[in-house]
């Protein structure tokens, strides 16, 4: 599907109301897809178990983020990119996205803060004041 015009997309906050937003995305024409931890989750005994594995423990992974969102041509591509990029961690997911000028992400960390891999084909407005932008390079 094809849209005509520029669209303003709302980053949730993690953890909160799911009106609360972290920012806002104008794009045109893009996929935008995220994945988090704090949709799909349960706590057991003080810890919180979500759905992003990691495939060679089979638990859930533990890294500094709270989510990713692609933005990319296609929703297929967002999908896939969001869960790998999301395995790999900030530094490394940025490292692969310098390969791909067709695919920039966003990283939601636990420590508050939203970084950029670039604003090739999107702008960001950070909405939340608890949040840091920290980064807008690729």
């Amino acid at each position: 599907m094809h849209t005509l015009g520029e669209w303003s997309i709302g980053l949730k906050k993690p953890f909160a109301a799911s009106d609360e937003l972290v920012g806002a995305i104008a794009v045109s024409g893009q996929s935008v897809v995220t994945s988090g931890i704090y949709e799909r989750y349960f706590e057991q005994d003080g810890r919180r178990w979500h759905h992003i594995l990691d495939p060679r423990s089979g638990y859930p992974l533990d890294n500094e983020l709270e989510s990713v969102t692609i933005i990319s041509d296609d929703s297929l591509d967002g999908d896939i990119w969001t869960t790998l990029i999301y395995g790999l961690g900030v530094e490394k997911g940025r490292a692969a996205l310098r390969q791909r000028e067709d695919i920039e992400a966003i990283f939601v960390t636990k420590n508050r803060e939203v970084i950029l891999s670039s604003q090739r084909r999107f702008r960001f407005q950070l909405l939340d004041s608890g949040y840091r932008l920290t980064d807008c390079t690729a």
